[in-house]
């Protein structure tokens, strides 16, 4: 995953941690941190979620910036995954 800003388009260098919860009718996983990756010279985010065989999902992801106290969240829904 890769966090972008909406303003200028242009992809965030000032992180300081993201974060992901997963949750479905059986209720929600952990916390987990997704770690900082570098690819083509990028920095990108991720970690493992087992999603189970059930759904739907709901994806919480939290980001937060350096030298802010609050974190921005984003909310994502998926109702099944592909065969």
């Amino acid at each position: 995953m890769a966090v972008y800003d909406a303003a200028t388009r242009r992809r965030r260098t000032d992180i300081d941690w993201v974060t992901a919860a997963l949750s479905d009718g059986h209720g929600q996983t952990p916390v987990i941190r997704l770690e900082a990756m570098a690819a083509s010279g990028e920095v990108g985010y991720g970690n493992y979620i087992d999603f189970g065989a059930d759904g739907p999902y709901r994806i919480l992801v939290a980001v937060r910036l350096r030298g802010q106290n609050l974190p921005v969240s984003a909310e994502f829904r998926l109702a099944h995954l592909p065969q």
